[in-house]
């Protein structure tokens, strides 16, 4: 299905494709008994440009099991992204905080995307943003956002530390 509607997108609109996060490939991949690399070679071939970085929240499995525990590990979005980046596709990374996690899980996360820039060099931004806590399930934890000082600290130690990502 996917392939079809981005063939059919690229037959008639002169875009590029940026869809699809690393939770939806592995959904896919395990829906149609196919590897991950083969998902996103078939779907390259249908006109995907490129991934978002939906779906890491934080790459600390600890604080995954608390905020998405339906989705797939800090390892898993790593290794789509890894895949993805091997095959000539590039990607966004992405990082939602102001939420349960730690300075330190905070940290794992820039780590854990800067390593995996220096190893493969396909992340083309990394855009972090703060948890929206209105109308969801972690509101009886998290009543407000993460003040704007807050993102601030985020985005320059994010800049200090994915020194090897151009746009942040």
């Amino acid at each position: 299905w996917f392939e079809e509607i981005f063939l059919e997108i690229k037959k008639r609109y002169p875009v590029d494709l940026h869809s699809l996060s690393p939770p939806e490939i592995k959904f896919l991949a395990k829906k149609e008994k196919m590897s991950v690399r083969e998902v996103l070679e078939r779907l390259r071939d249908a006109g995907l440009d490129s991934l978002p970085g939906g779906g890491a929240e934080i790459l600390s499995d600890r604080v995954r099991r608390i905020i998405s525990p339906n989705k797939i590990s800090a390892d898993e979005w790593l290794e789509v992204m890894r895949t993805a980046h091997k095959i000539g596709m590039k990607t966004t990374a992405t990082m939602m905080f102001g939420h349960v996690e730690s300075n330190e899980d905070i940290i794992e996360h820039l780590f854990k995307i800067r390593d995996l820039q220096s190893e493969t060099g396909g992340f083309t931004a990394f855009i972090p943003w703060t948890f929206q806590p209105n109308n969801t399930e972690l509101y009886s934890i998290v009543k407000e956002p993460a003040p704007p000082t807050r993102y601030l600290q985020v985005l320059a130690i994010s800049r200090i530390v994915l020194h090897n990502i151009r746009n942040i």
